[in-house]
């Protein structure tokens, strides 16, 4: 590991896969069983918030940046190799990112107060909510958004 402090963890659900990102850009993975470094690569990763993610299966992992542009924006990498599956240049202000359970789809949260939902196997829009706000002509979901929810 580089001599640098760890900024970002994400975890795999259905694997033993832990990504561990530096300061910025720079993402390694490692095997939660044997200790040992898979891989290591560069990022569109900018530090703050929760911009990285593992998929449930620990195969991709997505890292995003606060800025949009050939450095920014959300990409999506084969985890065991640090290979561009897809690079999303249009995307700004993003403040977090997750897999959905099933690992098929990505939901980015931006600042504001969007929430995107992207493929995760080709990173194009599936939808989108929050204020009204229709992006890439795509239809706008039909649930609130709540931004600081009441415990049940």
């Amino acid at each position: 590991m580089k001599a640098s402090a760890i900024r970002h963890l994400a975890g795999a659900f259905n694997a033993p896969r832990v990504a561990a990102a530096l300061f910025e850009r720079t993402v390694q993975l490692w095997d939660g069983q044997t200790a040992q470094q898979i891989s290591q690569f560069e990022t569109v990763l900018s530090f703050g918030c929760h911009r990285l993610a593992l998929s449930p299966s620990g195969e991709m992992c997505v890292a995003a940046a606060w800025q949009k542009g050939k450095r920014g924006g959300v990409t999506c990498y084969d985890a065991a190799t640090g290979a561009v599956l897809w690079h999303r240049t249009d995307i700004r202000h993003t403040q977090s990112v997750r897999f959905s359970a099933a690992g098929n789809s990505i939901w980015c949260r931006l600042e504001e107060g969007r929430l995107q939902h992207l493929s995760a196997s080709t990173g194009e829009t599936l939808g989108c909510s929050g204020w009204n706000h229709r992006c890439s002509g795509q239809p706008a979901f039909r649930f609130p958004i709540t931004r600081n929810p009441r415990p049940l």
